[in-house]
């Protein structure tokens, strides 16, 4: 199940071995370890009505005394992502491996990973090496929702139920080898990152992806974006203006991305810009898609 069959997100065309191939295929293995060892606690729930009944509690005691963990926004926005992907990718047998750079709380995958489900899952997410009060998240990291415990135990704890979501692994786009923390793949998607993070994280986005595609695989990112230098929007462009404002008073680093320059750093990493759809609340949709291997060096030397 190595691509993703409409058959197929990707293409069987053959792929240059990568000097990091080796490693992607360690982590290959590990996922696949992962993927079985998953599948067998949750078959063993499905066969185990105490287990069940045990779930029913936790369900039940999270929803009297637990706040809310996924954020409005995130709950506003996933129906929409996951109509926009069946539309991409809408053979209900498509297959393959997929991950979700900054996953959040789980929000997305919690409709996903049922909306396709035979791709194996991936969720990651960035862990700071000292956390923050809740009330800090976002304007430290750019985080939003409630955690009970750690980034990974929050996402493991939302996306235990389904058999094609692997166990969370901790991904900092700006550890220049982060992508070996997750094997090749078929489909990369990103939600809401690129603008509450440094532009140096677009660039190791792109890079990353075009190490770990396989041939005809995709990167899919949403969010709020500038094109051909403008705002845009119902409201022509007004409350992105502001939430650029508002992002880059609170990091410099911060700030809406233009499509142009996203554009720019996929034709350096092999992949093609393809189709942009127009999302709710002023965000877009972009898809790439991996036509040749790559990059062709680091990514940031396009921009020099």
């Amino acid at each position: 199940m190595k691509t993703l069959r409409t058959s197929s997100l990707s293409s069987p065309v053959a792929a240059r071995q990568s000097p990091r191939t080796s490693k992607l295929a360690a982590a290959d293995a590990s996922r696949r370890d992962a993927q079985h060892a998953r599948r067998r606690a949750s078959a063993a729930m499905r066969l185990s009505p105490a287990s069940l009944a045990a779930a029913a509690s936790q369900v039940d005691k999270a929803q009297t005394e637990l706040p809310q963990l996924h954020h409005a926004s995130a709950l506003r926005n996933r129906v929409p992502i996951l109509k926009a992907l069946l539309k991409l990718l809408p053979n209900e047998e498509v297959v393959g491996d997929a991950c979700e750079i900054g996953a959040g709380t789980g929000a997305l995958l919690e409709v996903l990973a049922p909306g396709f489900p035979g791709i194996n899952w991936l969720p990651t997410e960035f862990v700071p090496q000292e956390p923050v009060e809740v009330e800090n998240q976002w304007a430290a990291h750019g985080k939003i929702g409630r955690r009970l415990g750690s980034e990974l135990e929050t996402l493991d704890a939302h996306l235990q139920p389904f058999a094609n979501v692997l166990p969370s692994v901790a991904v900092d786009l700006l550890d220049e080898n982060w992508f070996e923390n997750v094997g090749s793949l078929d489909l990369l998607v990103c939600c809401n990152v690129l603008h509450v993070s440094p532009w140096a994280c677009s660039e190791a986005l792109f890079e990353g992806a075009g190490e770990v595609l396989r041939p005809g695989g995709q990167l899919l990112i949403y969010g709020p974006f500038k094109v051909n230098g403008e705002f845009i929007g119902d409201d022509d462009g007004a409350g992105n203006r502001k939430f650029d404002a508002k992002l880059r008073e609170n990091s410099v680093e911060w700030g809406l991305r233009d499509v142009d320059d996203l554009n720019r750093l996929a034709s350096y990493a092999g992949l093609e810009a393809k189709k942009r759809i127009d999302m709710p609340a002023n965000n877009l949709l972009l898809q790439f898609v991996k036509v040749r291997t790559g990059p062709l060096g680091r990514i940031a030397e396009c921009f020099m």
